[in-house]
């Protein structure tokens, strides 16, 4: 694992130039007097091992005197190995004021540099202690200093505050780049409260989080959340979506204000209490309100998604009375275009479909005009004085890229006990325009007891041909139900001296005789199988009746009336499966649409089916 890397505390000699603010602010000289030796990861800045001027860093202190004086660097103009040329300065200005004669410089003597982490100074591991005027007692008396002034717990930010006083509650006005007090229009974060101000208005603020040593790479009062696009990571752009968490309040270059949660006064909602919430508010999501709800003004509904509504029946006219005049229904906006109107023509005395100029105040008698109406692939007319009659119209369609039989999607079901005529349409083209057709097919289908069958013969019409080989017909389509035939043993092998017989859509399939291990398939029941290759027939495994792993055979019908029969003889025993006739639950339930096409042409299909029926 990676450790802390060793602090750094250095014997220097400090001497002092010219103040660039009297009594405050220094020039200074400092001469690393030794190298510090530390096992920390090396750097491009430092000698492998050691800590050494180079290493020296704004915001780094100085102490040569007695009384806790200390000077803090504030800039560095020229560092080498052995020296650095920099501007210190009495901080917080308590050298010069527990000094007898206002003076805010320290000793230039030798002395010690050292650092200071989250407010508090690192004063180990001590060098060879210097001859200068340190005594052993120096180091508690910075260490009290710093405590005094909860370095830290509070901050000096810089600029000064005229306006501000000490228990001011503060955020940040960006707009400004400066400290404002936290009042009830202001909607920033609040950042901390002045707890102390000096002479020269440069206050001290104790923040809403602990001050932690971070660098960001931003400004002073910049925020950062949390990123949601970068687990652990940081933005400085606030998240348009979702949870928004504050991470960082930025103090400057290296320190930070932790103010991790959702801070926003825009984010609290009362949960138990009254509240008035001002000014125009969007909900960006779903609104659910348990109970009523009050409009005091004019409303104006916006609806850019579905909307879905629980109640079964929807009332349009609530409260008309006598002879109704107004055309009622539903208006759809289209902009420019003619809105379409859905809804009761009470001069026409009909339902209608049509378009025109109404909106949703529209009244009386509106002006309707007719416009075309998709209905989806099923369209269905029945006769209100019996339910058992009834006209379907259905729209089917598919692709054939050889000539191979292909039934049209989607078949038509017919109903137990329904006899029904068909008038189908079809129409097929190819990809080329080169090619089409045009066939009419009509005649009769009956479903009893669930087995669909053609009643008569299917009558073709052909309308248009450009080419003889391809086709269209109507059958009773649709079988359903796989035959499947479930062993008891978990015995993959062939006994010896067995023939296996099955007859699956009138042919009849053998292997056999066997001889053990010996036999073509290493006595493999269900390679042996398999190889008879028998059309829709898989032989598998199952666990069901409490057996695990035992034999399954799987059959699906290839026709209306096709069969699985396993021979009656000691092979089939072998194995405990049950010998004999095995017929498919399922029947012809569905009129089918067949088309055949080309090899090598893509052909589209569609077909327009008419179905008048009767039910018993």
């Amino acid at each position: 694992m990676a450790y802390k890397a060793s602090a750094k505390v250095l014997p220097i000699r400090l001497t002092l130039g010219t103040p660039t603010v009297p009594n405050v602010k220094f020039n200074a000289t400092i001469t690393v007097s030794d190298t510090q030796i530390h096992s920390s990861d090396a750097s491009a800045s430092n000698t492998v091992g050691l800590y050494t001027g180079r290493d020296v860093s704004v915001g780094d202190y100085i102490c040569t005197s007695q009384g806790g004086r200390v000077l803090k660097i504030e800039s560095i103009s020229a560092q080498t190995i052995a020296s650095v040329t920099c501007v210190v300065e009495d901080e917080m200005r308590q050298n010069s004021i527990s000094s007898a004669n206002a003076v805010g410089t320290i000793d230039e003597d030798d002395g010690v540099l050292f650092e200071v982490h989250n407010g508090r100074p690192i004063l180990f591991p001590l060098p060879a202690m210097p001859r200068g005027g340190l005594l052993n007692n120096w180091a508690s008396e910075v260490q009290s200093r710093f405590d005094y002034f909860d370095f830290a717990s509070s901050y000096s930010p810089s600029g000064t505050y005229p306006g501000l006083a000490v228990g001011d509650l503060v955020t940040w006005d960006s707009g400004n780049s400066e400290y404002v007090k936290l009042d009830a229009t202001t909607t920033n974060d609040h950042i901390g409260t002045v707890t102390e101000k000096f002479t020269d208005n440069s206050i001290r603020i104790r923040p809403t989080g602990p001050v932690i040593d971070i660098t960001l790479g931003g400004n002073e009062g910049d925020i950062w959340y949390v990123d949601q696009s970068n687990p652990g990571g940081v933005t400085r752009t606030r998240p348009t979506t979702g949870r928004v968490e504050y991470a960082y309040f930025q103090i400057s270059a290296n320190l930070a204000i932790y103010i991790g949660g959702t801070r926003d006064s825009g984010e609290f909602l009362d949960l138990t209490s009254n509240q008035t919430a001002a000014g125009d508010k969007t909900f960006s999501a779903n609104v659910t309100i348990d109970g009523n709800l009050t409009v005091s003004g004019t409303t104006t509904t916006v609806n850019t998604t579905n909307t879905t509504i629980s109640d079964s029946l929807l009332e349009l006219g609530t409260g008309t009375t006598g002879t109704p005049t107004n055309d009622s229904g539903i208006v759809i906006e289209r902009g420019d275009q003619l809105n379409i109107f859905i809804g009761f023509d009470e001069s026409a005395g009909a339902i209608v479909f049509g378009q025109g100029n109404v909106t949703g105040s529209s009244t009386g008698n509106l002006t309707i005009q007719d416009v075309p109406v998709a209905l989806g692939s099923n369209i269905q007319f029945t006769n209100s004085s019996n339910a058992n009659v009834g006209t379907d119209m259905h729209v089917l369609y598919g692709t054939t890229t050889n000539a191979t039989e292909t039934t049209l999607s989607n078949s038509i079901a017919i109903p137990n006990l329904t006899t029904a005529m068909f008038q189908a349409d079809v129409v097929a083209r190819d990809s080329a325009g080169t090619q089409h057709c045009g066939y009419k097919l009509s005649g009769v289908v009956d479903n009893t007891s669930n087995s669909l069958q053609i009643v008569g013969t299917v009558v073709e019409e052909i309308i248009a041909e450009s080419d003889v080989n391809w086709t269209a017909t109507a059958e009773a389509g649709g079988t359903s139900g796989d035959i499947e035939v479930l062993g008891a043993k978990n015995d993959p092998s062939f006994a010896s001296d067995k023939t296996y017989t099955l007859t699956a859509n009138g042919t009849t399939y053998t292997y056999g005789p066997t001889d053990g291990a010996g036999d073509s398939y290493g006595g493999n029941f269900y390679s042996g199988i398999n190889a008879l290759n028998v059309p829709g027939l898989t032989i598998g495994v199952h666990s069901e009746n409490g057996f695990v792993n035992a034999v399954k055979l799987t059959y699906v019908p290839q026709s209306g009336s096709d069969q699985l029969v396993l021979a009656a003889t000691n092979g089939w025993d072998h194995l405990s499966m049950t010998t004999g006739t095995y017929t498919s639950g399922g029947a012809n339930q569905t009129l089918d649409i067949k088309v055949t096409g080309e090899a090598s042409t893509t052909i589209r299909w569609t077909a327009f089916v008419k179905l008048t029926s009767v039910t018993h």
